[in-house]
């Protein structure tokens, strides 16, 4: 299962923050270019284009049914056209 460890300690923060009055942030973003998502790729024979959204959405099942506190409405992902043409247009 994804690696809930470090995910459950943040959330924990968060939830206790929450509990002493504060306005938490907790977004989720997937890093979809980094080595880990090629190697995988390279791993199964398959292209990042199919295997990343699977396991963004493995992930991402994980997390909620575990019931992690994090705010979906921000959740980024580094492959979504709406995210990367900002960082692009950066750069022209």
């Amino acid at each position: 299962m994804f690696c809930l460890l470090e995910h459950s300690i943040v959330d924990a923060v968060a939830r206790f923050r929450r509990a002493l009055g504060y306005n938490v942030l907790y977004p989720m973003g997937w890093d979809s270019f980094g080595l880990p998502a090629e190697n995988y790729a390279i791993k199964t024979g398959r292209s990042p284009k199919q295997t990343v959204p699977e396991n963004i959405a493995n992930f991402k099942n994980q997390l909620q049914r575990v019931g992690a506190s994090i705010d979906w409405t921000r959740e980024i992902n580094t492959s979504d056209p709406a995210y990367y043409k900002w960082t692009q247009w950066i750069f022209t």
